[in-house]
């Protein structure tokens, strides 16, 4: 029978996700529809809170959270809906049934959903404007969705295959979560700031429609002409996003590093809510980028307690294995894995939430690569400006200077002619439609590219699926819709000042930063001693290279690549045998 398929298919799915959903499961069919869910109770940690949940003639299955909940609440309340728990499911469901699809505009916060409604045979599927909360979907034998891509791949009645063409613009240059397409062929990335309308009534019908455009949100968003009111708005924002992301019936903590990002978040929290977090750190003392210093300096700040996890290589290499099935691909850094292991730690603290500075870099300005786009700004406009913003920043970022060279002078490139290619025969394809990026034009525009294309896809889906490998729900304050909207709006010297990055999200933290960060000009991002990592160890990345030139998956020349490149310590080019390894080590354990 059609229906024990479905249910079959629904608790297998729902087995298979049991990571994700540690505090309860339910399985419900109905009139076109069979939905699975696996709970981490949030908010009203009751029974009233399980899933699928039905009200309103609607039922849904919900992943993430509704920040504003509370004022929406509030809002159809007044409209006559009467709430039998204190979870934002329910106002989801009231909200859609109200408001229909223009509620998702009302909604702050992250999410993957999908609402039936029986009567009309229809199921409309959303993901938030960012794509924090993953959403993959097949629409071979009818509609299959899921949090995870070999979910839908294995439920959807066939061997979950490689899609080859992803697989080598990963391999060939580090990118993933870059296309709609997934690793898995016939398995599609559910579009973030869009909403589905699934008709099931006779021929499957499935239209996609967006809820929000990042550039025309930001054109429209008011920016006052003072840069100091500014830096007060943007003070404010942050603000009132930290605070709605400490909603929580459960503990809430921050992963600290010694960075901007996360100090601010730690600060705010610490200064602006009723919550005196804990902070969890990775930091490696025996190296030079460690950061000890600063995460001491923000705990001392502001009085927190603090948890350490100094992982060993030993450690780090015995937990690959286990992150690359947490990811469900392969991955392009150790720092993966050191970030899985410090999420087991925060799980076996016994925390439930996080917040975290993920965002930061791609909205204000944060990475080398602005430079280079706003120094063209700055050219067109007042060259003046320009030639004192290369001279300030080869002054503060020495250690750059290299790579700011190659850039400017067109010789530092991930792809293009004069390149040999990394991956081998496996690998040819009739009728390859490479990826193209766009261009970083502007300022503006490399802040969009790297929210939507090449840059924080791959960023989130790291932390959502270490996060929700041990039960946790990790938050983003910086990627709140107002505030993504404002910084984008922002001209780029505001962003990016006297060659200072985040130069407006410094300024506007600036008092709950201790000096130590607040002066620190370098950026090293989540740094781990991989490099390090990999010369003492070289024999083992250089002996999958050579298994995997043997069975065509890199071409010929690749081991002499990395051989030449750990002879010369040419470590910008350490990543490519890093993503050799990783690929070995996925096929050998997944495919």
């Amino acid at each position: 029978m059609p229906d024990t398929v479905f249910l079959t298919n629904a608790e297998f799915a729902s087995k298979q996700l049991a990571h994700r959903g540690p505090n309860g499961s339910g399985v419900e069919l109905g009139e076109g529809f069979c939905f699975a869910h696996r709970r981490l109770a949030i908010f009203d940690t009751s029974a009233l809170g399980i899933q699928p949940m039905t009200g309103w003639g609607h039922t849904i299955v919900f992943n993430g959270a509704v920040y504003n909940w509370k004022e929406l609440r509030e809002e159809l309340t007044k409209a006559g809906y009467q709430f039998r728990s204190q979870t934002d499911t329910e106002v989801i469901l009231a909200a859609y049934d109200q408001w229909g699809t223009n509620c998702f505009e009302r909604f702050n916060g992250m999410w993957a959903m999908a609402i039936a409604t029986p009567e009309a045979r229809k199921i409309v599927l959303s993901r938030d404007r960012f794509g924090i909360k993953p959403l993959y979907y097949a629409l071979d034998n009818g509609l299959t969705f899921s949090s995870e891509p070999k979910v839908v791949a294995s439920t959807s009645g066939r061997q979950p295959q490689i899609n080859r063409q992803v697989a080598k613009e990963f391999i060939e240059y580090g990118w993933q979560d870059h296309r709609p397409e997934t690793l898995y062929e016939g398995v599609m990335q559910f579009p973030p700031g869009h909403y589905a309308i699934v008709t099931t009534r006779g021929a499957l019908n499935f239209r996609l429609a967006a809820y929000h455009d990042l550039q025309q949100a930001s054109s429209l968003t008011p920016v006052p002409k003072n840069r100091k009111e500014a830096i007060d708005k943007l003070r404010c924002l942050l603000i009132d996003s930290v605070v709605l992301r400490t909603r929580s019936d459960v503990g809430r903590c921050v992963t600290l590093s010694g960075g901007i990002d996360s100090s601010s978040i730690a600060g705010m929290m610490t200064r602006f809510t009723q919550v005196k977090p804990s902070t969890y750190s990775a930091l490696f003392p025996d190296y030079k980028f460690d950061e000890s210093r600063y995460v001491t300096a923000v705990k001392q700040l502001h009085g927190l307690r603090g948890i350490t996890y100094r992982p060993s290589y030993e450690e780090v290499l015995g937990a690959f294995a286990a992150t690359q099935r947490a990811q469900g691909q392969p991955i392009a850094s150790l720092a993966v894995v050191v970030h899985y292991e410090l999420m087991r730690t925060i799980r076996d603290h016994g925390e439930r939430v996080l917040l975290n500075g993920q965002g930061a870099d791609e909205i204000g300005g944060g990475y080398d690569k602005f430079y280079l786009p706003l120094i063209k700004e700055e050219l067109r406009r007042q060259p003046l400006v320009a030639f004192g913003t290369m001279l300030r920043y080869v002054t503060q970022q020495p250690v750059n200077l290299g790579k700011t060279v190659s850039r400017l002078s067109g010789l530092y490139r991930q792809s293009g002619p004069g390149r040999s290619s990394i991956a081998g025969s496996y690998f040819d394809l009739p009728d390859q439609d490479l990826f193209c990026r766009s261009r970083d034009l502007g300022v503006y525009e490399t802040s969009v590219n790297l929210i939507k294309e090449v840059g924080l896809p791959v960023l989130l889906r790291h932390e959502d699926r270490n996060t929700m490998a041990f039960g946790l729900e990790s938050r983003a304050p910086f990627l709140d819709h107002r505030v993504v909207e404002f910084m984008l709006a922002l001209p780029a010297n505001w962003k990016i000042r006297h060659a200072i990055r985040k130069h407006a999200i410094r300024s506007a933290c600036r008092e709950v930063l201790p000096d130590e960060v607040f002066y620190r000009y370098n950026k090293l991002g989540f740094a781990t001693p991989a490099t390090q990592w990999m010369e003492q160890d070289a024999d083992r990345y250089l002996r999958s290279v050579d298994e995997g030139v043997k069975l065509g998956f890199f071409s010929d020349t690749t081991g002499g690549r990395c051989r030449a490149a750990l002879h010369r310590r040419a470590r910008n080019e350490y990543s490519m045998l890093f993503r050799c390894y990783s690929w070995m080590q996925f096929v050998t354990n997944e495919v």
